[in-house]
Formats: C-alpha cells, sequence, structure tokens
C-alpha cells in the first residue's frame, strides 16, 4: 500500500461502515432534537396535582361508605351502637367535607385552563 486514499478505502471495508455509522448517529441526534422542540414537556405538579385529586376522591368513597358501614350494617352489631355513631357522624361530615373539597380541586385540576 502507498498511502494512496483510495486505495486505503477498498482494502478495509470496515472503514465505509465506520463513517455510515457516524454519520447515521449524527442524523439521529439532530432529528430528536428537532423532534423535542416540538413535543411539549409535562407539567409534573400538575400531574402530580391531577393524581392527588384522584386519590382524594377515592378516599371520599371510603370515608362515607366505611360511615354507612359503622351506623347502618350489622357487620360491626358486636359494638355498642352509640359507640358506632361516635364514630360513623365524624366519618359522613368529613367526607362531605372532602367531597366538596374534591369537586373544588377536580374542577381546578382537570377543567381550568393554565
Amino acid at each position: 500500500m502507498t498511502g494512496n486514499k483510495n486505495e486505503v478505502l477498498q482494502h478495509n471495508p470496515r472503514i465505509h461502515i465506520y463513517d455510515f455509522i457516524t454519520v447515521l448517529l449524527f442524523q439521529l441526534c439532530i432529528y430528536l432534537q428537532k423532534i423535542k422542540k416540538k413535543i411539549p414537556t409535562m407539567n409534573s405538579r400538575r400531574l402530580y396535582d391531577q393524581v392527588m385529586t384522584i386519590f382524594g376522591t377515592v378516599m371520599v368513597f371510603f370515608y362515607l361508605g366505611l360511615g354507612y358501614i359503622l351506623l347502618f350494617t350489622t357487620l360491626f352489631s358486636y359494638v355498642d351502637v352509640a359507640l358506632r355513631a361516635m364514630f360513623a357522624l365524624p366519618l359522613f361530615i368529613y367526607g362531605v367535607y372532602r367531597a366538596v373539597s374534591s369537586y373544588q380541586k377536580i374542577k381546578e385540576n382537570f377543567f381550568d385552563k393554565d
């Protein structure tokens, strides 16, 4: 080999593959940068608020359901009625309070435009 560039490229096909891979990766990086500019980023705080709003709504059903079970079913019939009422009424009141606040948060986090 005398050092002629064409002669080196003809005898070593791996150089063509490395060049091709390098150009391909470079073009891929440029393409990904263009796509990244077009995709809107997700606001992680807003997503967190939405998940916690859904969790709060589920908890409303838990509080109201537990209050109903304590007060109106025979599942806890071995516990005195007055004691069941002392636990059930605050659960109902807190469940209603959470229902109202969950309604406001649902409106705020899901239906208000930022």
